[in-house]
């Protein structure tokens, strides 16, 4: 008989861990005890201490079973993605596992599937996320402060070789011949009006 594969959740209900920590494995595994591997250089040894000396803090329960270990994985991908594991404080993992499925729609392996979670433990998965404060908006004061702070900044002058080397690139640049009306309009913002005469001359008919 073939082995049926799992996602599982694992509660840990301790306080040297985050509390929660999702993985995949065979569905004997599980039952008989497995609480999932945790690999990180951060929570590694505690994981193991406390799996060693606290076994009774740990309580696994199964999300969802599966025929493959390839649609296990899958599944475990995308609730690592759903409730962004890396970066949520409420979990152990630390990494997103690689099933390289995704997609919309049958393609995407939450597709179909209802999840075991209770509602009460969601919340709690989700509820560190609103811990993070939203970033303050920049006072006045600070404003002054960064803009002071630019002004004091040294723009180092252009060496004659930089120099140099820009005009040589500008000469570089081929530019398209300016068409006629282009060639009207700046003769015109050259000579500052459109009667043909310089700025503060005096028209030859002007009182005639």
């Amino acid at each position: 008989m073939n082995p049926q594969y799992v996602v599982y959740l694992t509660h840990y209900h301790g306080n040297l861990l985050p509390p929660f920590y999702i993985g995949y494995s065979t569905e004997a595994k599980v039952l008989a005890g497995y609480n999932g591997t945790v690999q990180s250089k951060k929570y590694k040894a505690l994981w193991q201490q406390e799996r060693r000396d606290n076994p009774h803090l740990f309580k696994t329960e199964i999300l969802s079973n599966h025929a493959t270990d390839r649609e296990a994985m899958a599944r475990e991908e995308a609730l690592h993605r759903f409730y962004d594991v890396p970066n949520n404080p409420a979990f152990i993992n630390l990494s997103i596992g690689m099933a390289k499925f995704g997609g919309f729609g049958p393609n995407n392996p939450m597709f179909g599937v209802h999840l075991t979670i209770s509602e009460e433990t969601k919340k709690k998965m989700r509820k560190p996320k609103a811990k993070y404060k939203k970033r303050s908006p920049t006072t006045d004061a600070a404003k002054r402060s960064m803009s002071e702070s630019a002004k004091k900044r040294k723009h180092h002058p252009h060496t004659e070789t930089t120099k140099q080397k820009m005009r040589e690139s500008s000469k570089k640049v081929k530019h398209p011949p300016h068409t006629e009306a282009t060639k009207q309009k700046m003769k015109i913002k050259k000579i500052g009006n459109t009667n043909g005469y310089k700025k503060g001359q005096t028209p030859w008919n002007k009182g005639i």
